[in-house]
C-alpha cells in the first residue's frame, strides 16, 4: 500500500484600521501576520474484507522485533499522524474516487490539526489557505474594539 503525505503552509499578513465615524480620523491600527497549514494523505489502495484485519505487523513480529515495531510505528505516524490503519482504510474505501480537492473542501481546514490530516489527494491552494489564516482575525479586531470600549 502506497500513502502520500503533502504539507502546505502559508502566512498571511494583514492590517486593520479603525476610524471614527464622525471624522474619519483614524483611532486604532493593528496588523499582524497569521498561519495556516494544511496536511493531506492519501492511498489509492482499495481494501479488500474488513479494515479491522488490516495490520502494520504481525502480533509475532511484535514480541520478536520490539523495536522494529517502533520504527514501524514512528514511520505510520511520520505520514499519517494520528490516524489509525483501520479507521485510515475506511476512509480509503469511502472515498478512493475524491482526489481532487473542491472548494467545499475547504472547511476541512479551519479546524485543522496536523495530528490528523485530512484524506485528500490534493492540497488546498494558497488562496484557499489565505482564507483559513484570515479566519481568526475577528479576535484581534474584537480586541481592538474593546480596547477603544473602555
Amino acid at each position: 500500500m502506497h500513502v502520500s503525505r503533502h504539507e502546505r503552509r502559508v502566512w498571511v499578513k494583514y492590517d486593520f484600521s479603525i476610524l471614527d465615524t464622525h471624522d474619519g480620523k483614524i483611532l486604532l491600527t493593528r496588523g499582524d501576520e497569521v498561519p495556516a497549514e494544511a496536511i493531506v494523505v492519501w492511498t489509492d489502495y482499495e481494501p479488500v474484507g474488513e479494515s479491522n484485519s488490516y495490520a502494520l505487523y504481525t502480533a509475532e513480529m511484535q514480541k520478536a522485533h520490539p523495536e522494529a515495531v517502533k520504527v514501524i510505528d514512528g514511520r505510520w505516524r511520520q505520514c499519517a499522524g494520528g490516524w489509525k490503519l483501520s479507521a485510515f482504510l475506511e476512509r480509503a474505501r469511502d472515498e478512493h474516487r475524491h482526489t481532487r480537492y473542491r472548494p467545499e473542501d475547504r472547511q476541512a481546514f479551519y479546524d485543522f490539526s496536523s495530528e490528523h490530516p485530512v484524506f485528500l489527494g490534493e492540497l488546498p491552494p494558497e488562496g484557499d489557505l489565505a482564507f483559513v489564516a484570515l479566519d481568526r482575525v475577528w479576535e484581534p479586531l474584537l480586541a481592538a474594539l474593546r480596547e477603544l470600549d473602555k
